[in-house]
């Protein structure tokens, strides 16, 4: 019953989101690193999205 949630298609869509969400944090962190102006347009583009802007 536990993974019931992954056979349908929100759960299916709930994973690829998260998956997607992880993926932009990796290349914000990668950004950091190498160019900090790119990083603060990457990091206020997740922040508007995610607060549905």
């Amino acid at each position: 019953m536990k993974n019931q949630i992954f056979k349908t298609t929100q759960g299916k869509l709930l994973i690829i989101s998260i998956c997607m969400a992880l993926v932009l944090v990796g290349f914000i962190g990668f950004y950091v690193a190498t160019d900090a102006a790119l990083a603060k347009t990457l990091i206020l583009t997740f922040f508007a999205n995610t607060f549905g802007g």
